[in-house]
């Protein structure tokens, strides 16, 4: 019900800042020795993928900062589009054409926030 709280937040959650651990590297060797099958996660930092581990192996059970959409009309933006808006203060609102202009949702990243539902997928 606050982007604006949220967004304060987004600039030590973007990927590319923070390190993937030993510890995601190990589960990146189990994966290689064949030995993962899944990986189930709540974190929503993608450092599981940032080792190389298949995107395909990793399920974000609180989604992650793969994508971003627009929570009115579900429209598709790039993460890099999110990001640059956010790290420049400004609230990412959906550019989608709507009408005579445009959607102006809000704009997040593919995670799930509390009190929100869990993806089916």
């Amino acid at each position: 019900s606050n982007p604006d709280a949220f967004n304060s937040l987004v600039p030590s959650l973007i990927p590319g800042l923070l390190r993937p651990t030993r510890t995601h590297f190990f589960l990146k060797l189990l994966n290689e020795k064949r030995l993962l099958r899944r990986l189930y996660t709540q974190n929503i930092d993608g450092l599981e993928v940032a080792t190389g581990l298949p995107h395909e192996k990793v399920l974000n059970w609180h989604g992650s900062f793969n994508d971003a959409h627009c929570v009115t009309c579900k429209h598709q933006h790039h993460l890099q589009w999110y990001r640059e808006a956010v790290l420049n203060k400004e609230r990412p609102t959906c550019l989608a054409p709507k009408g005579d202009g445009v959607c102006g949702g809000y704009v997040k990243p593919d995670i799930t926030f509390f009190g929100e539902a869990i993806a089916s997928e």
